[in-house]
């Protein structure tokens, strides 16, 4: 299931939450490397980190820009406005439970990845 009206999403691009309809949540570990292959797929996004948790454990971070501007300094050399959407405050909310704007599946969903 795709939240993307008249956008058919292939199977290996579904989050988690999409191929359980919304009744599962992913793990640490799924999210991340989801976030990896979705940077790897395209180029106009990078997956970084910006610092590390409590746990020890990477913060991720993903950066989608065109023209090859994925700085803050990049940016505003280019004029272009830099946006922070944070969506991990909440389990679920990467994969769009709850927070359809910021998950991952409208970021592929504008992205070149499939």
């Amino acid at each position: 299931m795709s939240n993307s009206p008249g956008n058919t999403v292939p199977a290996e691009w579904e989050t988690h939450a999409e191929k359980t309809n919304y009744r599962e949540t992913p793990r640490y570990a799924d999210t991340v490397a989801y976030c990896k292959r979705l940077a790897a797929a395209s180029p106009l996004i990078r997956f970084m980190s910006f610092g590390q948790s409590g746990e020890g454990r990477d913060l991720p971070l993903l950066v989608a820009s065109e023209g090859d501007t994925f700085t803050p300094d990049a940016a505003r050399q280019a004029n272009k406005p830099v946006i922070l959407i944070q969506a991990c405050i909440h389990a679920g909310e990467p994969d769009g439970k709850g927070c359809r704007p910021c998950s991952l599946a409208r970021h592929r969903d504008h992205q070149d990845a499939r």
